[in-house]
């Protein structure tokens, strides 16, 4: 039998990876030696090397199941557009996968940014969204909603995790925009709604 898909090395494996994701709860990737998860573990050190050769091998484990819940969230979800994303994101994904989000977060290399993986997920649903767009339209308008999503995505991560979802609303992002423009009469509320409106494309019968 391969020794990994033995119950105790998997059940030392799981032991492990949890020890690591508490302590990046409270410490940065940087300050954490093997001795740490080691101590908190209460596993030799032979027993750790068993699994993983250094914490950088851990860490990209940790990682690679992140994206892999990510990848699997992605097939359930394959037009992020049509959900809201502070529904859709915050209490599904987020809900399931803080800890983990968090701890991959603290880890930050420049090979391991949790923050870039989520909101490259949600860009490139707005691209294949609004493929019909012309190339010059969809490269701004991805780098502004890039922005938005990337913004939401940092909120949501920092939160203390008893927001209620109802505090981040469609409100905020829209009254953001709209500063960001320089709209703020209704009048010209008014006028961009019916640019808007023309600007889509006919519903096809």
């Amino acid at each position: 039998m391969n020794e990994k898909n033995n119950i105790t090395f998997q059940r030392t494996d799981n032991l492990i990876r949890k020890t690591f994701i508490n302590i990046l709860q409270n410490r940065s990737f940087d300050s954490i030696i093997v001795q740490d998860i080691i101590d908190e573990a209460n596993i030799s050190r032979n027993t750790f090397y068993n699994h993983y050769g250094d914490k950088y091998i851990l860490a990209e484990a940790i990682y690679d199941e992140l994206k892999e819940a990510l990848d699997k969230y992605s097939l359930n979800n394959n037009e992020p557009r049509e959900k809201n994303f502070t529904e859709g994101f915050y209490e599904t994904f987020l809900a399931d996968y803080r800890e983990l989000i968090i701890a991959v977060k603290n880890i930050n290399t420049e090979n391991m940014q949790i923050e870039k993986l989520i909101s490259n997920y949600f860009i490139d649903g707005y691209k294949r969204a609004n493929s019909h767009k012309s190339a010059k339209e969809l490269e701004i308008e991805t780098c502004i909603y890039g922005g938005i999503i990337s913004s939401m995505v940092a909120y949501c991560i920092d939160g203390d995790g008893n927001s209620q979802i109802r505090d981040i609303n469609n409100k905020a992002i829209v009254d953001a925009c709209l500063y960001t423009v320089g709209i703020r009469d209704k009048k010209d509320i008014r006028k961009l709604y019916k640019e808007i409106e023309a600007s889509l494309p006919c519903e096809q019968e």
